[in-house]
């Protein structure tokens, strides 16, 4: 094994840079004998036992109940871990949603309310401390993560294949991995990995390379990333949770608690130390004590991870009406929607889904009996109705699976049959989030083009010609003639349509991604004001984001996968007519 460059952080170095103090605000919410492994979603809150097979779930109001058993001895005393698969093992071929839970060589599956079955067996992996984490980043393909307490490090597909990727060599006890977000400087997407016995954090990077303690952290148990737009478990409920198995314990911290921390990861302690917060500044990496809960042994922890799908319930008229009154107290006195997006770090903008700065209208989008409009949140940026569907703020016939944010200079119509899953929050402030993605349009419009293309009205394939690709075109007018992209997983393409008058239709057209590329690498950006941005017809497709702040956009019976699956933003945003948006997350 290749053994790279150590960075070797100590806590007093970086106590004395960071020179923050944190006031978490750690509380008690649910219980479990000897709890070792939790996992977090916004609708689920899952646990471990030691001295059992139990898998339990808790509610919202803390009480724990038996889910399911796993197969094995019973009263083994091993430490199970688990993980919740997010949208982005789609991409590997996981099913989102479907609950992971080791147990020494062994890794099962269960796909609620079925039963756990084996899913897959590493030899060798060790009897006990097997650590799991899904990839949210891409580096490792959105596949399953696996450490041991061999020291071997492990991704694993969706049909159960594991491919071994490093060895940490004394890395005894290795559990609790993270990938490292985009904007974690140098060790971004990275897996982290926990040492136990040597009190360190070690980092692997795709190719296999181990750089070894990177950080110091007494006991250190686990790694967890901090979400860049963190929520919580249950409507106005916690968002971070530790299990503390001394005290037979999960404990809670709010959103609150994150203020300023988004991209930045938590390390725990097993062994008294409390948990460490370690931050990239741009130029070091800075740790400071986060909290540390008097006495506690704690083993795993997790955000509630919002990338994992909420379970879409058929919605009434009558349970519409009475989930937005509730959403409506519960969010203006205790949520704030998270203000920090990862914008220019990749060149996208994945804080929302669906953004309509001064209006947004979803009418039936999706199949409202079974298919979610919008998958991700949706921020409103203002408006009312107008008589004019097209730059009016309705909310009807349409599930959005998250949450909606909607400024308080709105004054939207929301009709029947309507349903965010996350909830809806009326009264925000969205002006930074309209400031954030009006300079990133006007930044990548001022990039100088690596290709340049006159009008596109017939069927286009654009080939990568470096890893950031600015396109510069004066406008796209296609009809039943595809627009193709070629490029490597690790290219971006930003095309500039510049003209200030033209239309921007896609009819009956899908924009195609090829040799690798992914829609989170892909905006379409329409700086300024200028002609309508259109997608229609149920044979139509788009990769990537759009991204017209000062333009209406119009999104039509787009029907058929790729849908939309990309952010959709503009001055004024209509879906409509059974069309889907898919929102997408940075790399």
């Amino acid at each position: 094994m290749k053994r790279t460059t150590t960075i070797t952080l100590t806590i007093v170095g970086l106590l004395a840079m960071a020179g923050i103090l944190y006031a978490a605000t750690s509380t008690q919410f649910g219980s479990a004998t000897r709890v070792i492994g939790v996992a977090a979603a916004p609708a689920d809150l899952l646990a471990t036992e030691y001295s059992t097979q139990n898998l339990d779930t808790i509610d919202c109001n803390g009480k724990t109940a038996l889910l399911a058993t796993i197969p094995g001895p019973a009263g083994v005393n091993l430490e199970r871990y688990l993980v919740i698969a997010p949208s982005q093992s789609a991409n590997a071929g996981f099913t989102p949603r479907d609950i992971f839970v080791t147990q020494g060589n062994d890794i099962y599956k269960l796909r609620a309310p079925g039963s756990p079955t084996l899913f897959t067996t590493i030899q060798g992996c060790g009897d006990d401390h097997t650590g799991i984490t899904f990839d949210h980043v891409g580096t490792f393909g959105y596949n399953m993560i696996v450490t041991c307490q061999s020291g071997s490090v492990w991704s694993v597909g969706s049909t159960g294949t594991p491919t071994h990727i490093a060895d940490v060599l004394g890395g005894s006890e290795l559990e609790g991995p993270a990938v490292a977000p985009a904007n974690f400087g140098p060790l971004s997407g990275q897996i982290l990995a926990a040492d136990e016995d040597h009190g360190q954090v070690h980092a692997i990077d795709n190719t296999g390379n181990v750089t070894y303690g990177v950080f110091s952290w007494y006991g250190a148990e686990g790694v967890v990333v901090i979400p860049s737009n963190p929520c919580s478990f249950c409507s106005g409920g916690a968002s971070f949770f530790q299990a503390i198995e001394n005290l037979d314990a999960i404990y809670q911290y709010p959103l609150t608690d994150f203020a300023g921390l988004a991209g930045s990861i938590l390390v725990s302690s097993e062994f008294g130390q409390g948990t460490a917060v370690i931050s990239f500044d741009g130029n070091n990496y800075n740790s400071s004590t986060f909290d540390n809960i008097p006495g506690a042994t704690i083993e795993g922890s997790s955000f509630a991870d919002c990338d994992v799908p909420v379970p879409t319930a058929t919605p009434t008229a009558t349970a519409t009406a009475t989930a937005t009154a509730t959403a409506t107290a519960t969010a203006v006195a205790t949520a704030t929607p998270t203000p920090i997006a990862t914008a220019v770090a990749c060149w996208n903008y994945d804080k929302y889904a669906v953004f309509g700065l001064n209006s947004c209208d979803l009418s039936s989008a999706g199949n409202l009996s079974s298919v979610p409009g919008i998958v991700g949140d949706v921020g409103v940026g203002g408006g009312g109705f107008n008589g004019s569907n097209e730059t009016s703020t309705i909310l009807q016939k349409t599930t959005v699976n998250g949450r909606v944010f909607i400024d308080s200079s709105a004054t939207p119509d929301i009709r029947s049959f309507f349903t965010a899953t996350g909830g809806i929050f009326f009264g925000q402030d969205l002006s930074q989030d309209k400031a954030d993605v009006l300079a990133l349009s006007a930044q990548i419009a001022a990039l100088p083009p690596t290709q340049t293309f006159a009008n596109i009205t017939a069927a286009k394939t654009i080939t990568s010609t470096t890893a950031l690709n600015v396109i510069n075109v004066n406008s796209i007018n296609l009809t039943k003639a595809n627009l193709t992209l070629v490029g490597s997983s690790t290219d971006t393409f930003l095309i500039n349509v510049t003209s200030p008058t033209a239309l921007f239709v896609l009819n009956g057209v899908k924009v195609i991604l090829s040799g690798g590329l992914t829609p989170n690498h892909v905006v379409f950006n329409l700086p300024g004001t200028g002609g309508t941005v259109q997608v229609y017809k149920q044979t139509s497709g788009l990769n990537g984001t759009l991204l017209a702040p000062q333009r209406n956009v119009t999104i039509d019976n787009v029907t058929v996968s790729p849908w939309v699956t990309g952010s959709v933003i503009g001055s004024s945003v209509y879906v409509h007519s059974a069309a889907r948006v898919i929102g997408i997350h940075c790399p």
